[in-house]
């Protein structure tokens, strides 16, 4: 399968290899230098990118993409790396070396690049020309080898769906358990196994899986998500519903204030007053209304402690 999300992001790259004389690669090293390009790899460069929200997703797909154009033998990215292409979210840091899997022809593990052995090799899904591991592998892949939040975080969203190239991909919980079964009791399988048991396509942003999992830790209740409230004025959607005490539960990440596809071209300002008006109405219809972010959100302690105040138990 192959996909077309960002088919232009060679244009950003300039290699030394295209660089005839050496005085056309110092110029390049001299740019490094004054910060007007980024040596990515060896070998190649790009222009610096903007600080966003999203720039340390983008930086490591430099990084990939990097590795890409100056492998000397063909590379089936997995892991990590086959993340980062699917646009798979993240909230840990990402890693600073590549992940690959050994291939016909391929490499060893080197500075920077980690081979995995390969198993059975699924490399027909190439996205914007660049082979990865299929996105059942990738989670997989990640669920055994990653912590316990980004593995439920990846999986949460395979589940919910990624859209790439105007095009929904996504995994079915049992297609997952199915491979996993096939996997035995090797490294990570428990870990992956919660994941997949415990991850809900429910869940929207990275931020309320991550409360989720705080919440569990908890030893709480676990809520619906996405309980829907009807009013006079339209429907309203809560992040999290306690349905036995009325307590709605909301996460507030920074982009429901900055991200356009939220915002939709209202103020900042505009965004808070909305949501006031929204809670006012919310609060009605419950007893309490709990919010937090993601200095809460990641501290079961803290956000035990919040809920448990609002009457959840």
């Amino acid at each position: 399968m192959e996909i077309h999300d960002d088919p232009n992001w060679r244009d950003r790259f300039t290699l030394t290899s295209a660089a005839l004389t050496s005085s056309e690669r110092n110029t390049l090293a001299r740019a490094a230098s004054l910060g007007r390009l980024v040596r990515v790899s060896r070998g190649a460069y790009v222009a610096p990118l903007p600080a966003t929200p999203r720039s340390r997703d983008l930086a490591y797909r430099d990084l990939v993409h990097a590795r890409h154009l100056v492998a000397l033998s063909p590379t089936v990215f997995s892991h990590a790396s086959a993340a980062s292409l699917w646009r798979i979210p993240r909230i840990g840091p990402w890693p600073d070396r590549i992940h690959a899997l050994e291939v016909a022809g391929g490499g060893r593990s080197a500075p920077g690049l980690l081979h995995h052995a390969s198993g059975q090799v699924d490399s027909s899904d190439l996205i914007d020309g660049v082979a990865v591991t299929s996105l059942s592998r990738t989670i997989l892949d990640l669920a055994r080898t990653e912590s316990m939040t980004d593995a439920v975080v990846a999986t949460d969203a395979a589940l919910a769906g990624l859209h790439l190239g105007g095009r929904t991909f996504r995994v079915e919980r049992q297609q997952l358990l199915r491979e996993l079964e096939k996997v035995g009791s090797g490294r990570g399988v428990r870990v992956a196994k919660f994941a997949i048991d415990f991850s809900d396509s429910e869940s929207e942003s990275p931020g309320e899986t991550l409360s989720r999992l705080s919440i569990e830790r908890a030893g709480l209740t676990r809520p619906v998500l996405q309980r829907r409230f009807d009013d006079d004025q339209g429907r309203m959607f809560v992040d999290f519903w306690w349905p036995d005490v009325g307590v709605a539960g909301e996460f507030d990440g920074m982009g429901k204030y900055l991200r356009s596809e939220w915002t939709k071209g209202r103020s900042t300002a505009e965004v808070v007053l909305d949501e006031k008006a929204r809670e006012d109405r919310l609060r009605r219809q419950v007893s309490r209304v709990a919010r937090w972010g993601w200095d809460v959100a990641g501290s079961p302690s803290r956000l035990g402690a919040l809920l448990r105040a609002a009457g959840v138990r």
